[in-house]
């Protein structure tokens, strides 16, 4: 089965995006006209989009592949290819606190580990492992829903788990009460993103999606009003406004839907060829995992070399989030070329991760394809077939 050139396109872009958004974190601040500040905004268009786009692409994949609905497969490979690269990476940065802050802050860390992740990126792996434990009941369950039942399932994510939390944002605090459910009610499941992973399964399924010139000036004319919005709001408040780019907002559901449909429209059709592309959709989970790190260690030496921590001016910040973004890949590469870590931090083995997501990939073997291995590996980023070796 062949790459899809829309999933490695977006999980590349997405990549590129959450590590811009880390890495600018402190650039969304009380708008003030700088430059910095309204390319950030511009930027947290997609890059709020991110988040949503991998539990997509993660349920779009798991949801198609049989064997996800194995018990066995899932709690033999499925979920240790998440688990023990977020158990590695949260040992590094514990380490790493310990060093920079002390190892009774470590030691606290440790002990809060089941429920405060090592940093704070590493939440959405706490999110997609009960999804991939879930995957023996929600194949057979994807399999077997018909249109109406799929289209009520999500109306009621939508309506319920963000149309709720949506509104209650827009409204004054004294009425805000009027609008929250007892707990018994709330039909939140995994935090409310399980909704996500089963939008990607439905969307991924639709046969007569909307009209390619419908998505895109859709897209479009959502991207610009929640810009204007995000912008205006963001003055009034004096602080920047997350009220129209939350996770768990209607807004932005609409927009991720929009995008991953945009995307299918676009790129569906046609085939991952481009070696280049490929090594970087399949380091992604790598990036993912090592970019928090690079930032903390790479901030503070960016500190000491340029005497200033502050990145107050865009071509700063563009420098310093290219190099990290850089050095995230070259990371995720390098131990991706070492047997044994590539298993460990990437959660893929060396047999399969040599070819097209490690350095040796650099340098393809004359006939060699990206396509060519055979052993597609279930998080989010690492590939987009779907189905096991």
């Amino acid at each position: 089965m062949k790459r899809r050139l829309d999933l490695d396109l977006t999980r590349v872009g997405c990549m590129c995006a959450v590590v811009y958004l880390h890495a600018a974190y402190n650039s969304f601040g009380a708008p003030d006209g700088s430059l910095l500040w309204l390319t950030s905004h511009l930027i947290n268009l997609f890059a709020s989009l991110a988040v949503p786009l991998f539990f997509m692409m993660s349920g779009a994949l798991t949801l198609s592949a049989r064997s996800s609905a194995d018990p066995r497969a899932v709690l033999c490979r499925r979920v240790p290819r998440v688990l023990i690269p977020l158990a590695a990476w949260s040992a590094v940065m514990l380490a790493y606190t310990g060093v920079t802050q002390g190892w009774d802050a470590a030691r606290t860390g440790l002990l809060g580990i089941l429920h405060a992740p090592a940093n704070t990126a590493y939440w959405f792996l706490y999110a997609l492992i009960p999804m991939y434990l879930l995957l023996p009941a929600l194949r057979p369950m994807a399999e077997r829903l018909s249109r109406t039942q799929w289209r009520y399932l999500l109306l009621l994510w939508l309506c319920l788990t963000l149309g709720l939390p949506t509104l209650r944002a827009f409204l004054p605090s004294v009425w805000q009460e009027v609008l929250t459910e007892h707990w018994t009610l709330n039909l939140n499941a995994v935090g409310g993103y399980l909704g996500y992973f089963l939008l990607g399964a439905y969307l991924d399924r639709l046969e007569t999606p909307p009209r390619r010139s419908v998505l895109l000036w859709g897209t479009l004319a959502a991207a610009l009003a929640v810009f204007a919005a995000t912008w205006l709001d963001s003055v009034h408040l004096g602080a920047y406004s997350h009220r129209f780019t939350d996770y768990l907002c209607v807004f932005t559901a609409l927009r991720a839907a929009g995008v991953f449909l945009l995307m299918k429209s676009l790129f569906g059709a046609r085939p991952s060829r481009s070696p280049v592309l490929v090594l970087l959709s399949n380091c992604s989970f790598g990036v993912y995992l090592a970019h928090p790190l690079v930032l903390l260690a790479g901030g503070e030496l960016w500190g000491r070399l340029t005497g200033s921590y502050l990145l107050g001016s865009l071509s700063r910040m563009s420098v310093f989030y290219l190099l990290a973004l850089a050095c995230g890949v070259l990371l995720a590469l390098v131990l991706s070329s070492i047997p044994g870590l590539s298993w460990m931090c990437t959660g893929r083995r060396f047999r399969d991760t040599w070819r097209d997501a490690s350095l040796w990939g650099l340098f393809p073997r004359r006939g060699q394809r990206p396509t060519d291995p055979d052993h597609p590996d279930p998080p989010f980023f690492l590939d987009n077939r779907g189905e096991d070796g």
